[in-house]
Parts: C-alpha cells; structure tokens; sequence
C-alpha cells in the first residue's frame, strides 16, 4: 500500500500537479505513524491569510477562526492550552465582575 502511494506521489510530482500531491500526501504521513491533521489548518490559515493581505479584508476572520483548531490539534500546544485555557475563563470572570461592581 505504501509503495502504491509513493508511485502516485511521483507520477503526479512528474506531471506537476501540486494539489494532487498534497492531497494524496496527507493520508500517507498516517502510514509512516506520523499525525499530520494539523496540516489542514495550517493550509487554510495560509490561504485565508494571503487572501487577507492582498485586500481581502473579510479573510481575516477565517484565518483567525482557523487557528483555534489548529491550537488544538498541535501536539505542542496542548500542555499550554491545558493551563492557559482555565486562566483566560478566571481573567473573563474576573472582567465581568470588575465591570458589574463599577456599574453598581
């Protein structure tokens, strides 16, 4: 199976076809082991953020709505967001009541 895929990558390395490559190489990082997910996000980070600056301006809120998923599915970020997370609901509550005691 793995051979298979290698020799499609090639043929469509040969013929140029980039879309074709990325496509099929995606499912063939899950063969070699390695968890490859978040390279969907980060694809369409770049893409939504490209179109942002040549002047897309409403592709600035999918870039930016497309790096909450990518933040979850990075291995590397996980520890942060295990605390980082929790703190940012106790900094939002803590807003909230500073914000209501000023109002009373």
């Amino acid at each position: 199976m793995t051979l298979v895929l290698l020799g499609v990558l090639l043929l469509l390395q040969n013929l140029g076809l980039a879309l074709g490559r990325v496509l099929l190489g995606v499912p063939g990082f899950g063969l070699l082991g390695v968890e490859a997910g978040w390279l969907l996000f980060v694809g369409l980070a770049l893409t939504f953020g490209l179109l942002f600056l040549l002047g897309q301006r409403w592709a600035l809120w999918p870039a930016l709505g497309v790096l909450v998923p990518l933040a979850l599915a990075s291995e590397g970020l996980r520890g942060l967001l295990a605390y980082a997370f929790p703190l940012a609901l106790v900094g939002a509550e803590a807003y909230l009541l500073w914000r209501s005691v000023g109002k009373g």
